[in-house]
């Protein structure tokens, strides 16, 4: 989304989103700017460093030092975040809490080559006339990020559905196990991100659900 909004604005010529494969990038593209985000592959980051040294920018919007108490598989390495963490010229992120919490688990100093970039979208130029909601939404894009709370959260949703009776749409793999515990749930399953935009475009008034566990903290991973 950021790319795009740079090119319509003409701050940029153009771009190519790729992966650690270098996919779908024309054999005739030349590019003065590497923008990394959420990289963890240790190999594709040194093939980059020896080619481009410093130069590149490394975007990071959530812990990935850390393993959130909610998850219960292993985790990959996290030798190629350390990695762009350490050598990147300059690093994007969007808030100062989360670059403060980066900055304990690697043990950098990462302030003073920061840019914070709040999480944002698009809008329209005219909002919607305020109108009764129609039901509740609750996206959990990977996993559930509740662990003591889960019980509390999911029976306020409950009876808040029952008591105005409302359907639940549950958007995201994981939310099925819950969702069925409500009245009139709709369970979506995972949807991509721009049919999700959509989606939340073309529906009425809703009341969105996206609970985050704050009753225990997150624990290191390992490499």
């Amino acid at each position: 989304m950021p790319l795009l909004a740079m090119k319509r604005s003409r701050i940029v010529d153009d771009f190519v989103v790729t992966n650690s494969f270098l996919e779908n990038v024309p054999e005739e593209f030349t590019f003065d700017v590497v923008w990394l985000q959420r990289t963890l592959d240790p190999i594709f980051v040194k093939f980059l460093i020896e080619r481009v040294g410093s130069r590149f920018i490394y975007d990071i919007d959530d812990l990935l030092l850390g393993r959130a108490s909610y998850l219960d598989r292993s985790l990959p390495s996290i030798s190629g975040a350390l990695n762009c963490l350490a050598e990147c010229r300059v690093l994007t992120s969007t808030s100062h809490r989360l670059v403060n919490l980066l900055e304990r688990y690697c043990g950098q100093r990462l302030m003073r080559k920061t840019l914070i970039c709040p999480n944002g979208g698009e809008f329209p130029s005219a909002t919607r006339s305020p109108a009764r909601p129609t039901g509740i939404i609750w996206t959990s894009s990977d996993h559930v990020p509740l662990t003591t709370s889960e019980h509390a959260v999911a029976s306020a949703v409950r009876t808040f559905a029952e008591r105005h009776n409302l359907p639940v749409y549950c958007i995201g793999s994981t939310i099925s196990s819950i969702g069925q515990e409500f009245p009139n749930a709709v369970n979506l399953g995972t949807i991509s991100f721009w049919h999700y935009r959509s989606l939340l475009a073309s529906l009425p008034g809703m009341i969105g659900v996206a609970p985050l566990e704050t009753r225990r903290t997150r624990q290191p991973w390992t490499s």
